[in-house]
């Protein structure tokens, strides 16, 4: 995979970046059109389950609808109503009807752990 020609990097900087790489092709076996946006939402999820749409908003830096759509699509149903990746849930907070909190699904631990090589 490496061919070290001409390459500037120190050898933690490729480590690092091999280890990127790994984790790209992993996701995109799981789902070869996942965009990096939502990849980036279910490693915030990953992160900090529990939390609501607008603190992974504001941890993205992306507008509502956005982060809206990304939820919706890595949860069970799509955001047009077709399967979705089943990766994280949606739950009602039980001391609060109008909130929600989102968590990781098995299939969403079984992607993490192959992400981090266990």
């Amino acid at each position: 995979m490496s061919t070290n020609r001409g390459n500037h990097l120190t050898p933690e900087q490729q480590r690092k970046l091999t280890t990127l790489l790994r984790c790209i092709e992993t996701l995109r076996k799981h789902d070869a059109a996942m965009p990096v946006g939502m990849a980036q939402t279910f490693i915030l999820v990953a992160l900090n389950e529990g939390l609501s749409m607008r603190e992974y908003r504001d941890m993205a830096g992306v507008p509502q609808s956005t982060m809206s759509r990304q939820l919706l699509d890595l949860g069970e149903r799509n955001r047009q109503m077709g399967p979705g990746l089943g990766l994280i849930e949606r739950r009602q907070v039980p001391t609060n009807l109008r909130a929600n909190e989102y968590m990781l699904t098995p299939k969403g631990r079984t992607l993490i752990g192959q992400l981090l090589g266990s």
